[in-house]
C-alpha cells in the first residue's frame, strides 16, 4: 500500500510492535493474545493506518485487522522460538551422549 508521503507500514513498524505486544503479553498472561497484538498495533501505529480507516468503514478495516492478524502471527513465533529455546538449554545434559565405560 502507497502513501501520498511516506508509507506507514513498514518492517521496522511491525517488529516494534511484535516487541510491545510481547512485552505485554509477558505482563499480562491471561489478556487474550489477539486482544494485545491490537493494543500493541494501535499504540505503534499512526491513526491514519487504523483508526481512520475503521471510522470510514464503520468497522475494522481490513488493513487494521491485517495487521492485527501478522503481529500475534509473529509473536505466536516469537513465543515458540522462546519455549524450545528454553526446553533445548534445559535438555542439554541429558542431549550429551553417555559417557563410555569399559567393563572388564
Amino acid at each position: 500500500m502507497s502513501h501520498e508521503y511516506d508509507d506507514p507500514v513498514t518492517a521496522l513498524a511491525i517488529d516494534t510492535a511484535v516487541s510491545v505486544a510481547l512485552r505485554l503479553h509477558a505482563q499480562r498472561r491471561a489478556v487474550l493474545l489477539d486482544d494485545i497484538a491490537r493494543e500493541a498495533v494501535d499504540a505503534v501505529f499512526c491513526h491514519c493506518v487504523t483508526r481512520a480507516a475503521d471510522a470510514s468503514m464503520g468497522h475494522t478495516s481490513p488493513v487494521h485487522e491485517g495487521l492485527i492478524a501478522e503481529v500475534t502471527r509473529l509473536v505466536r513465533l516469537a513465543a515458540d522460538d522462546c519455549v524450545v529455546d528454553t526446553a533445548s538449554e534445559e535438555s542439554f545434559p541429558a542431549s550429551d551422549p553417555p559417557a563410555w565405560i569399559w567393563r572388564a
